[in-house]
């Protein structure tokens, strides 16, 4: 037995179809309510060339031309029927057209929600980064005294805003990370002997300073 797989619409998809039916629908109604008037503007034409043609004749003591032939037609009857059925067409197009919009900001809520966790993710990993470029670095200092030091913005200003999950430094504060506060808790430190560890592990020995 083969299952069919039905295609899901999203949100917005839905939406945005409902909005073009909707559309049809009064585009349809709207395409039905000119052709009648259409026809009622011709008729008026032709009706008032023909007494302007009949007015002439009379003057000029011609044959007077004949009537044009009324041509059965239901404009009388369905104008205002449909005339009174356009609010409600008008109104079920407007409402798709909202309902459009706020499917359409709720896909735009979501993605801002997945760029801020993935945002929050890479933060993560680069405070780890410095943590491990910081602690790599200290201990090759201490090995080699000529090794250059970091730029002083590294370990200073570098900074990561509170935002999203990432939670601030303390109540109100501004920032989820900042270098200056973790060096001063001895973030170098810590990191360096987390460096001497690991390579010490890498390379089978203790390292000889």
């Amino acid at each position: 037995m083969s299952a069919v797989l039905e295609t899901v619409q999203s949100p917005v998809e839905a939406a945005r179809a409902a909005l073009d039916a909707a559309q049809a629908d009064l585009a349809a109604l709207d395409a039905r309510i000119a052709g009648y008037q259409q026809e009622d503007e011709a008729r008026d034409a032709e009706r008032r060339a023909w007494r302007m043609a009949d007015t002439q004749a009379v003057i000029a003591n011609q044959p007077r031309p004949k009537a044009p032939r009324v041509k059965a037609t239901d404009a009388e009857t369905a104008l205002p029927i449909l005339k009174a059925k356009r609010p409600e067409l008008a109104k079920r197009a407007d409402d798709a057209e909202g309902k459009l919009r706020s499917a359409t900001v709720r896909h735009v809520e979501q993605e801002f929600r997945t760029t801020q966790d993935r945002f929050a993710a890479s933060a993560v990993q680069l405070i780890a980064a410095w943590a491990e470029m910081v602690g790599a670095h200290t201990l090759l200092t201490q090995a080699v005294p000529s090794t250059p030091a970091l730029p002083p913005a590294l370990l200073d200003d570098f900074s990561v805003p509170a935002f999203g999950t990432l939670r601030p430094l303390a109540p109100n504060h501004a920032l989820h990370f900042l270098a200056a506060h973790s060096m001063a808790l001895g973030e170098a430190r810590r990191a360096m002997w987390a460096a001497r560890r690991e390579i010490e592990a890498e390379i089978g020995m203790p390292l000889p300073w």
